[in-house]
């Protein structure tokens, strides 16, 4: 049992955890989405495990629900670690957007690293397989519906922060 913190619409603790799954109206648990781009400007994609409850078989990033007691940058930390099998460097992290949704409050992690999907340990309850892809490759997908609901929410407005910030 996955045990998370509940949070209330302004993010202020609730003092309340429960089991992840649960929503309850007016409250509001936290996820983290991590992308990974590299120097070419591909982004690491992981296509999910059939097992998983929720989206399996899309092609998402890394992520998923804040532990107790957890913070969002660390859960980000230990999913990718969980996931994958990558530990990031902290210093190449950036929060590039937080968004409140109808249950959750989402953090949108980037970070830029260059290395061989090959040496990743990849968890396989979690994912199927990964693949650095370039943008015009995920903007496919998403018209195919071949990937997550997060990933057609927030892959444009990342490209936009992207964009600005080499800009």
């Amino acid at each position: 049992m996955e045990l998370v913190e509940r949070f209330d619409k302004k993010r202020l603790p609730l003092n309340k955890s429960v089991e992840r799954y649960t929503p309850t109206p007016g409250e509001y648990e936290q996820v983290t989405h991590l992308w990974i781009m590299n120097d070419k400007g591909e982004f690491l994609m992981q296509k999910r495990s059939m097992q998983k409850r929720i989206f399996p078989g899309k092609w998402s990033v890394t992520g998923g629900a804040v532990d107790l007691g957890e913070r969002p940058i660390d859960g980000m930390y230990r999913e990718c670690k969980e996931e994958i099998g990558v530990e990031l460097d902290p210093d190449k992290v950036e929060l590039m957007m937080s968004v409140k949704r109808r249950h959750v409050f989402v953090d949108v992690y980037l970070d830029r690293e260059n290395f061989d999907i090959n040496d990743l340990k990849i968890q396989q309850e979690e994912v199927d397989k990964v693949a650095w892809l370039d943008r015009n490759k995920i903007k496919e997908m998403i018209e195919n519906e071949e990937t997550a609901n997060s990933i057609t929410k927030y892959f444009p407005l990342l490209c936009d922060l992207i964009d600005e910030e080499n800009s």
